[in-house]
């Protein structure tokens, strides 16, 4: 709850200086998005009125690429090299669950995520910043992962891999290392995508491993697909596995393509998707921990950077007999990937 309100402030702040009259400096190698008419734009706030918002984030986006860009040329002594800093991706998406079966009915939280380049320091590197637990299961929720952010340097290794080391900022702080492997294959409509996951915490979680494997097709503006891992460390009860399967309208995407691959619903500029999920756990014999059905509404709030998501669910526990547990998480999500005009 602490981080969400922090980085609201963070936001009323930079509004407060875009007030005064601070007007970001907009360098061409910035790419833009979120380019909508206001003929063609469904976002609640459209229009003229709320172009302050743009210019907030507009702000902050700049602000965060331009100082990361002085860093990485410092660290590396100002070698010249093609610069690609401006293609950074950083998502903020504060977050409120209701449960009403709950002593504890409302929570507030912050997910967020940043993709950043440093080209400089050394050939494609990146920094990676997120939240949640290494090598997680498909289909978890925000809320049933850890939150202690994760930092760490990531550089691909040939074409289809990955190695990242890194820390994850909590009391004490913990050391990571993961090595992933992840490939694309088709089939006629049909997407296939194996990987795996190799990784040391110098917690009690130890080593460890996980495997998934997604695949699914779409039928114009639907698609559905099915997806299924498998995890175990050092702590876990034998292995941790789960299955979903996701059906999806994409009334329109953040990223239009002609050929769109498989995507999640944080992919939706506005659309629905319906999950079924069951997880558990093997350890001798093959147990089945929850039953989950979730859907999650997208809608722009404005343009294509900022929006709404709705998405009510109910869990059945084993751990609570199987009685119904019903919540609704209603979120902002909130993507700083370029300039919105």
């Amino acid at each position: 709850m602490t981080r969400a309100w922090v980085f609201l402030c963070l936001l009323a702040h930079a509004n407060g200086l875009l007030i005064a009259q601070i007007t970001p400096r907009v360098t061409s190698r910035a790419p833009e998005q979120g380019n909508v008419t206001d003929e063609t734009e469904y976002a609640i706030l459209r229009g003229s009125s709320y172009n302050f918002l743009d210019s907030a984030k507009n702000y902050v986006y700049l602000f965060f690429n331009e100082n990361l860009q002085i860093i990485d040329s410092e660290l590396s002594d100002g070698e010249e090299i093609q610069d690609n800093t401006f293609a950074n991706r950083m998502r903020f998406s504060p977050y409120a669950i209701y449960q009403p079966n709950s002593s504890s009915k409302f929570s507030l939280d912050l997910d967020y995520s940043a993709s950043i380049r440093l080209p400089r320091l050394e050939k494609r590197l990146r920094l990676i910043i997120d939240t949640g637990d290494i090598a997680p299961l498909p289909a978890t929720q925000p809320d049933e992962e850890e939150n202690e952010p994760l930092v760490g340097l990531q550089r691909n290794i040939r074409r289809y891999g990955s190695a990242r080391l890194g820390v994850k900022l909590g009391l004490p702080v913990v050391g990571y290392a993961i090595a992933s492997w992840q490939r694309n294959y088709r089939a006629d409509a049909w997407h296939i995508r194996p990987s795996g996951d190799v990784f040391y915490q110098t917690d009690d979680e130890g080593f460890g491993t996980g495997t998934n494997l997604l695949f699914g097709r779409w039928w114009g503006r639907f698609t559905g697909k099915s997806s299924s891992g498998i995890r175990i460390t050092e702590a876990t009860e034998g292995f941790e596995w789960a299955s979903a399967i996701d059906f999806m309208h994409a009334a329109r995407l953040i990223e239009p393509s002609d050929d769109p691959p498989l995507i999640s619903s944080s992919a939706l500029n506005r659309g629905l998707a319906l999950t079924y999920r069951i997880s558990g756990h093997i350890s001798g014999s093959k147990t089945i921990d929850e039953h989950r059905v979730s859907l999650t509404y997208r809608y722009p709030l404005r343009k294509n950077w900022m929006f709404l998501v709705i998405s009510p669910e109910i869990r059945w526990e084993r751990d609570n007999d199987w009685g119904p547990d019903e919540r609704i998480r209603v979120g902002i999500d909130m993507l700083f990937w370029g300039i919105t005009r």
